[in-house]
């Protein structure tokens, strides 16, 4: 695996995670949202 590949893979994973948090909080918010009502 050469050092231009891990790099790759690491902004993969950087990405992937933020997209998760993204994803939880959005979720988060919505399930507050609806208990509410």
């Amino acid at each position: 695996m050469s050092k231009n590949d891990s790099h790759f893979l690491a902004s993969v994973c950087h990405v992937t995670s933020r997209q998760i948090l993204n994803f939880r909080s959005t979720y988060f918010l919505l399930t507050n949202r609806l208990e509410r009502t």
